[in-house]
């Protein structure tokens, strides 16, 4: 399926030409964007380990797209969106794992922020009134993810009336990137200023499906010795909305 995707964003712009036998002209795209995380990866609202603990983030899209007739349009698009993650509640989730009977536990935080890469593809229709261009929309990708930063943290755990701490070392292992499939839905705004130029502000929601994250788990005794290594997967989903503002350029030839 995701070679499917990857198939429909390299041979629609030739479609989309085949159909666009007035001449209309393209429009390029590109926003800022301020993003609000839902239930399942927002910080205090579930119990998800690590990777649910987001605070609101931001991002930029960007896209191009064809005229086909009766104001359908065809497009292909990019867009980059950064979560941070809330150290504070991250480090609650992993005491929480790591915690034993008998113990002081402490966990140090080294992992900055999610970042979303989505390849998409859609469709939308463009409806004119007097002042403004209406314009819903929906497209279906491909989302890539990762994490920034040092990528690991650290829990330390003494155990009560003893001088020894013993360490956890946990690391993300960006050899194996995680990916999924998304889709977005939404409605944009155009306001013409000057010719072939407009502003544009949207929302839209936005869902990847599950994805696999992939971690290493190293423990230490006092003396810095390694002991036990282990790795184990994370599997998340990610569901937000979106805030969009921007502009939009008409290139190519114009209306006959």
């Amino acid at each position: 399926m995701k070679r499917l995707l990857i198939s429909i964003l390299i041979i629609l712009p030739s479609i989309a030409t085949a159909f666009n036998k007035k001449g209309h002209p393209h429009r390029l795209h590109h926003s800022l964007a301020y993003a609000h995380p839902g239930d399942n990866f927002r910080r205090g609202a579930n119990q998800s380990y690590i990777l649910g603990q987001a605070t609101d983030g931001w991002g930029l899209n960007f896209a191009l797209s064809w005229r086909l007739p009766r104001n359908l349009y065809v497009f292909t698009g990019y867009d980059l969106t950064f979560f941070n993650l809330d150290a504070g509640a991250m480090s609650t989730q992993v005491n929480n794992r790591y915690s034993q009977d008998g113990y002081y536990i402490n966990t140090e935080m080294h992992i900055g922020g999610t970042l979303f890469h989505n390849l998409h593809t859609g469709i939308s229709w463009l409806y004119k009134m007097r002042w403004l261009e209406v314009e819903p929309f929906a497209n279906a990708g491909i989302v890539f993810a990762g994490l920034d930063e040092e990528k690991r943290f650290v829990t330390g755990r003494k155990e009560m009336n003893s001088n020894y701490t013993d360490t956890i070392s946990v690391k993300y292992d960006d050899s194996r990137v995680p990916s999924a499939f998304s889709f977005n839905a939404g409605l944009m705004l155009h306001k013409n200023i000057i010719p072939r130029l407009n502003i544009c502000a949207g929302v839209r929601y936005v869902s990847y499906s599950s994805m696999n994250f992939y971690f290493s788990e190293s423990s230490y005794d006092y003396l810095g010795n390694q002991g036990q290594s282990s790795s184990f997967m994370l599997r998340q989903g990610f569901d937000y909305w979106q805030v969009n503002f921007g502009v939009q350029l008409l290139i190519g030839k114009p209306k006959s």
